[in-house]
């Protein structure tokens, strides 16, 4: 039933990772780097500030639920929390574009300021949805709570591509965002409605505060660790550099798609299991997914370290070749943390986010660093490499192998989670499929999508065949991935978690 979950989850999400390469693949041959980069600025910007609408507390909705407290009084303490933050995030925003420009000297324009108010607007709708898809995931809920999220892309892409099409520009596409999160905001408050949750005085702010507090610096630092790479090229470089990144970052991100499909559903059964003392069958699970998520990440990383360049001019056209040069690090620096989402979700299940805020902390103070080393060309009189965007992604991988790392070494220390030796077999896989695909490239450059595909399957291949020279796919595998892709029982799957 978890690996069907999962499944589930992959399957929703890629969904909804191939719309938005969709709406890309649009947004950078019809806007351009510069207006491209503009409006993935001030999306970054906002993002920076989304953490206050949350800080932590869906997490704690998500243990609280999934400890078996009563779900009328949980969702009642929820809503009135996520309606505060929501409030005080635009309040922080309007107030810090206030100081800044009051600081600086430098007013925004009238575009830039209508630009951010828009993607505000979105942010806001976006919240308020995910207090029904968070509720939905602590119920483990699955169907419900992808429903939700994948009706986005859904509504967003197609609206986006005719804004594309008929020019509109920059703005059009913010109001694409507005209209897409609008529908699954509506979306929740039908779903949720159904589910005729008793209101209760909220009673339990001061129990998920305990919990939610010490997590929500991990959470902030994160989502600034995230959008604070974008913000540093806009800082130094022009809006073309940050285009160039941004779509690189957009590509590359499909990849955590594999590791939060595991998360959304890890978190509420480690957390069950860690209150039910189950350690033995936790570190069964983890070895699993550890297994599945190479699986499925490491072809895509052998093929954009091979090929960076050329998948650039395929995927965003030839104008944004240039994109290209950051691909490799930021590919290698996103596969990092998707081996180490399983722990990172137990550490949190063990109540002990206090844990994962430290290393949140020094890890962004590391990839700061090295921003402000490899970006700029001069800072406060002295001379830098000035690498701009890829120098970016260099940072990023650089404080990602830190981060990845130091979360393993806590696993170990905190939950006896020892390294999987088996991991080292995974790398191998990926060494030898890169060296054997890298003989067959003077043979058969890449040129276009088709070439895309070959190489994209014979990646997998590869890998997979090693795999089971390893003995790391066996025959108890691929049965359980068969009866995950079972049509009828994934039909049965969906139907019964709706019908919930």
């Amino acid at each position: 039933m978890i690996a069907r979950g999962v499944f589930f989850i992959i399957l929703v999400r890629t969904s909804s990772a191939t719309l938005t390469f969709i709406s890309l693949f649009f947004m950078t041959r019809y806007l351009g780097s510069e207006d491209y980069g503009s409006f993935s600025w001030a999306i970054a910007f906002v993002a920076i500030f989304s953490s206050l609408s949350d800080l932590g507390f869906s997490s704690a909705h998500i243990k609280r639920v999934s400890e078996g407290k009563d779900i009328d009084q949980c969702f009642s303490t929820y809503v009135l929390i996520k309606m505060v933050l929501i409030c005080l995030m635009v309040l922080i925003i309007v107030f810090s574009i206030w100081i800044w420009m009051q600081v600086t000297g430098d007013a925004l324009s009238e575009n830039q300021i209508t630009l951010i108010a828009l993607i505000i607007l979105y942010q806001i709708l976006y919240s308020v949805s995910g207090i029904f898809s968070n509720t939905f995931i602590a119920k483990l809920d699955i169907v419900k709570s992808q429903v939700i999220m994948l009706l986005d892309p859904l509504i967003r892409v197609p609206l986006v591509i005719i804004i594309c099409l008929t020019g509109i520009g920059i703005f059009g596409i913010a109001y694409a965002y507005i209209i897409g999160s609008f529908v699954m905001s509506i979306t929740g408050i039908i779903l949720i409605s159904k589910s005729k949750f008793k209101w209760k005085r909220p009673l339990m702010i001061r129990s998920y505060a305990e919990f939610a507090i010490p997590y929500s610096l991990v959470l902030f630092i994160g989502i600034l660790a995230v959008n604070i790479d974008i913000m540093s090229i806009g800082g130094f470089w022009p809006p073309s550099d940050v285009g160039f990144y941004a779509s690189s970052v957009t590509f590359v991100s499909s990849l955590s798609t594999i590791g939060l499909s595991i998360s959304i559903v890890a978190f509420p059964v480690f957390s069950k299991m860690h209150s039910l003392g189950e350690g033995k069958e936790t570190k069964i699970k983890t070895r699993i997914a550890e297994k599945f998520i190479s699986l499925l990440g490491l072809p895509i990383v052998v093929v954009v370290i091979l090929f960076p360049t050329e998948l650039a001019s395929i995927l965003f056209g030839t104008h944004f070749s240039a994109a290209g040069k950051a691909l490799p690090y930021l590919a290698i620096a996103a596969f990092l943390p998707l081996l180490n989402q399983t722990v990172t979700s137990q550490i949190i299940a063990l109540n002990r986010p206090k844990i994962l805020a430290g290393l949140s902390l020094v890890n962004f103070i590391a990839l700061v660093t090295f921003l402000l080393f490899l970006v700029p060309k001069q800072l406060f009189g002295v001379n830098l490499p000035g690498m701009s965007y890829e120098g970016a992604a260099l940072a990023v991988l650089i404080s990602g192998i830190f981060a990845f790392c130091m979360t393993r070494y806590i696993a170990f220390r905190l939950l006896d989670v020892d390294f999987n030796p088996r991991l080292i077999l995974h790398m191998a896989s990926a060494f030898f499929a890169t060296l054997l695909l890298a003989l067959l490239r003077s043979i058969i450059p890449m040129i276009g999508w088709a070439d895309l595909i070959f190489y994209g399957l014979a990646a997998l291949s590869i890998i997979l065949l090693l795999f089971s020279a390893f003995k790391e796919f066996t025959k108890k595998d691929i049965d359980l991935i068969l009866d995950v892709l079972n049509p009828k029982r994934m039909k049965k799957f969906i139907i019964e978690k709706h019908k919930r």
